[in-house]
């Protein structure tokens, strides 16, 4: 979902259908107090993450680039601890937001909101391996505490076409198909059985990849 939906739209979304998990990419947040008034206004139930560029010496972003933010409603937040993921690369920053959400002696859900250039190769595959990296880092594996390798939900905006049918061109680009192998590298699967064209796909990920 990007910035420009209507924000009452969204806040009409949040109240009818309640979601636990809201994605939103390009949003061209910073840290400034105005873009978090505007959250609490129009999603007043939700806690807000969200990641931007640095904008200056200070650490503060000045102008808004990108950006991807996670909403997590106040009934996971409420009763779950909520830990964010630093990834600690450049380039995640203002395209990628993690942060898992650890229910009281149950399996952890780590969410992804991710948001992929179109014009950018480099920058994607540099993205793409940050989340490689992450998923099968040591950090991603809670089994030290008895509890298994947590669920994983990706959304966002991929920029890349999954199946052919996704696409009105004649065939796919090779960011498709980086992307299908990307998709395939780690065991993703849509939420969806149903393919839609022209639709952004949410995957998950289990222990089973079933």
């Amino acid at each position: 979902m990007g910035s420009t939906t209507v924000p009452d739209e969204l806040r009409q979304i949040a109240h009818q259908r309640k979601p636990w998990i809201i994605v939103l990419t390009e949003t061209k947040l910073t840290d400034a107090r105005q873009d978090r008034v505007f959250f609490q206004e129009y999603l007043p139930q939700y806690t807000l993450f969200h990641s931007c560029v640095k904008g200056n010496d200070s650490g503060q972003c000045t102008t808004g680039s990108g950006g991807v933010a996670v909403a997590v409603h106040e009934s996971l937040t409420s009763q779950n601890s909520v830990e964010l993921i630093d990834h600690n690369h450049p380039t995640a920053k203002s395209h990628l937001k993690t942060l898992r959400i650890k229910p009281p002696g149950s399996d952890c859900l780590t969410i992804w909101g991710v948001y992929l250039p179109s014009d950018d190769l480099r920058k994607r595959e540099e993205l793409y391996q940050v989340i490689k990296d992450a998923m099968s880092s040591e950090d991603n594996n809670p089994s030290h505490v008895g509890l298994t390798l947590p669920h994983n939900i990706m959304a966002g905006d991929m920029n890349a076409a999954l199946f052919k049918q996704d696409v009105q061109r004649a065939k796919l680009e090779l960011k498709d198909a980086k992307h299908q192998r990307f998709i395939k590298d780690l065991h993703l699967h849509t939420t969806d059985p149903d393919k839609h064209p022209h639709r952004q796909y949410t995957f998950r990920h289990t222990t089973d990849s079933s």
